[in-house]
């Protein structure tokens, strides 16, 4: 008769439960390893956008610099702090009031496209002075102006192209009408004649 030892089974059973629970804990260690580990992937590329995206006080940065004026005369003509454009300043909201003003010291902002630029960071910055757009203007009127005038001549030219080759048709059609009315004076004389031969033959 076998014996069975329930002290050496009770400890195997509790070693197997012990194993158990270590590999689940070791399961739920790794799961939460991924997560944080993943999360924190997630919140470093986070940061890295956030630091590529340009803020207003950034393309006013920009707008000085394409203007040649020094942030210090720009500090002046507005009455703005260094210091809102300075570390972390330089990522905080300006304010609609601010902006109101710069655009004011500036109008060269209030254009329609540069002023988008500003506020969305949507579009290109334009600096081109009133003279050369209005050059670049005058420019692209006069191109659409030659382009209208080179269609008008086509058409102008098209159209006596057609109207000589309807001249030409009819003319050659007269002339072959001509040509045939020549011919058939030509026989008619021709019977005109014999029947006045054969009459002076019929009188002798």
């Amino acid at each position: 008769m076998l014996v069975t030892n329930h002290g050496v089974i009770d400890f195997y059973i509790s070693a197997l439960i012990i194993n158990f629970n270590s590999s689940i804990i070791n399961i739920v260690m790794l799961i939460m390893f991924f997560i944080f580990d993943k999360y924190s992937l997630n919140l470093d590329q986070f940061k890295k956008n956030m630091d590529k995206i340009q803020t207003i006080k950034e393309r006013i940065f920009i707008f000085l610099e394409n203007r040649g004026i020094k942030k210090e005369t720009f500090y002046k003509e507005t009455g703005m702090s260094s210091s809102n454009f300075k570390g972390a300043g330089l990522k905080s909201d300006l304010g609609v009031d601010k902006l109101a003003k710069i655009v004011n010291v500036y109008p060269e902002l209030k254009d329609n496209e540069n002023l988008n630029w500003l506020i969305t960071g949507h579009g290109k910055l334009n600096l081109d002075s009133d003279s050369q757009k209005e050059q670049q203007r005058m420019d692209v009127y006069r191109e659409e102006e030659h382009e209208k005038l080179g269609d008008l001549l086509a058409n102008l030219f098209a159209q006596y192209n057609t109207q000589d080759k309807g001249i030409l048709f009819i003319q050659s059609q007269l002339s072959r009408m001509e040509k045939k009315y020549d011919e058939a004076i030509i026989k008619q004389n021709k019977y005109l004649e014999e029947i006045l031969s054969l009459t002076k033959t019929a009188v002798k």
